[in-house]
């Protein structure tokens, strides 16, 4: 008897989308705008370690449903719970906003998607971006990331040091 395919991943990308059986509200507070998120607790439980220990512990967060995020981008974190469903990142949003994604990722412990954004990052160094991604690397302790920002500036040194970003490295 032929066996169908597993559906578990399309099943659980459709939850993204639907939130008739959430139970869980993320306020995202982002620079210019704030948004909500309905989720389910399991699933962000089960994905992610960071959110897990919030709604696992004795905490507001966990007894009300209700998890504000200050200063972050709401598009980026759509993007994250996104993954979170998904395991998966569509490409114009790894272009747009691996910084970002980054970010989330090491906040809230999910090494797939910092892995990801790493090579994101990593595959598109420019003269013009290498030393804000240092920057990046050095502030999201990404050392694969580094050494990458690093082999690229020794090769163009020169260049690098004449941009406004290697600027605000010397800065920091």
């Amino acid at each position: 008897m032929p066996v169908p395919p597993s559906a578990a991943i399309s099943d659980m990308a459709s939850l993204f989308e639907d939130d008739k059986l959430s139970d869980l509200t993320f306020v995202v507070q982002g620079e210019d705008a704030t948004r909500e998120f309905k989720a389910h607790r399991f699933l962000v439980g089960a994905r992610c370690p960071g959110l897990r220990g919030m709604l696992t512990a004795n905490m507001a967060e966990a007894n009300s449903g209700t998890i504000t995020l200050a200063e972050t981008e709401p598009a980026a974190f759509k993007e994250f719970l996104r993954f979170l469903y998904t395991d998966d990142v569509p490409a114009a949003a790894l272009e747009a906003m691996a910084d970002h994604l980054l970010d989330l990722g090491k906040k809230y412990g999910v090494a797939r998607l910092v892995a990801l954004c790493e090579n994101a990052l990593a595959s598109s160094l420019a003269v013009g971006n290498v030393a804000d991604r240092l920057m990046l690397s050095n502030l999201h302790d990404a050392p694969r990331l580094k050494a990458l920002c690093m082999d690229f500036y020794g090769r163009n040194s020169v260049a690098v040091m004449a941009t406004a970003g290697f600027k605000r490295l010397t800065q920091h």
